[in-house]
């Protein structure tokens, strides 16, 4: 999918089996991405390139197999938006996140691991981020015993990739997914 005008809203949808980059946005267009699926694409996952982008709850995974492209890769941008946050990034071949230089990027809620030789790349995280081995089921939903759990923090978005109400428990779970007993 190449995005190179407008304000496009993706919500709901999986992008999976592309021959190139899942979702690429140029050309000062702006990416609005909620509660979807980027999988297997040969290229990278989701690319943004001098574009404005708000992406939650989105899953990234299994992605830059031909290329051994990030699963994310977050080029340089200076207006607004600019979110990323409580999304699951993870085995992707060249790496997890990659931000463009100089970060100015806050990435939030993040749960990345098990991606090429590094999970993040100029990125600035806060404690809200995991790396640990996030024990998610085949669909990427976090199971009961996930370090995730109530890790994201007090403020996260209303509901997860799902459609559940976030949070559930003592605090918001970080990754796509809100653990749902």
């Amino acid at each position: 999918m190449n995005i190179t005008a407008g304000d496009v809203t993706l919500r709901d949808l999986t992008i999976s089996g592309g021959n190139d980059a899942g979702v690429s946005v140029s050309g000062g267009a702006t990416l609005h991405m909620d509660r979807c699926y980027v999988l297997n694409n040969q290229g990278i996952g989701i690319q943004t390139s001098a574009s404005a982008f708000d992406i939650i709850n989105t899953v990234v995974a299994s992605n830059g197999a031909a290329a051994g492209g990030y699963g994310v890769s977050l080029g340089n941008y200076s207006g607004s938006p600019t979110r990323f946050a409580f999304n699951t990034v993870v085995s992707n071949v060249g790496g997890g996140v990659f931000c463009g230089t100089p970060s100015n990027y806050a990435l939030t809620g993040i749960l990345a691991n098990g991606n090429g030789p590094t999970n993040f790349l100029n990125c600035q995280t806060d404690s809200t981020t995991s790396t640990a081995s996030p024990n998610l089921d085949a669909n990427y939903h976090l199971t009961s015993s996930s370090f995730c759990r109530d890790h994201g923090g007090a403020t996260c978005p209303l509901d997860d990739i799902d459609g559940d109400t976030r949070p559930i428990g003592t605090a918001c779970d970080c990754g796509a997914d809100e653990y749902k007993p």
